[in-house]
């Protein structure tokens, strides 16, 4: 008999909490464009990924309207770690 295939857990959103007011960026750098997004404290976001001291944070503010972009980790509280899977290792040397 074939098995069953197993479905792949989707996994739960990680979830953050603005600690401060922060440019969405374009990278995950100073130096990067600001997308015309300030996250401010207080806002829930999704943390979409992990590079370096450097969030990827998704926020949905209108039904329409999501905002996706990089801000300093500093700036993002979380209650839970972060999950390893998305943490984007970094080199090194």
């Amino acid at each position: 008999s074939t098995p069953m295939p197993t479905p792949t857990p989707t996994p739960e959103p990680v979830v953050g909490l603005m600690t401060g007011n922060a440019w969405l960026r374009a990278e995950p750098s100073e130096d990067s464009a600001r997308l015309g997004v300030v996250m401010e404290l207080g806002q829930p976001v999704e943390i979409v990924a992990v590079t370096g001291e450097w969030y990827r944070v998704r926020w949905a503010g209108q039904a329409q309207a999501a905002a996706t972009g990089w801000v300093p980790a500093r700036w993002v509280g979380t209650t839970d770690p972060i999950p390893a899977f998305i943490i984007t290792p970094t080199p090194t040397s």
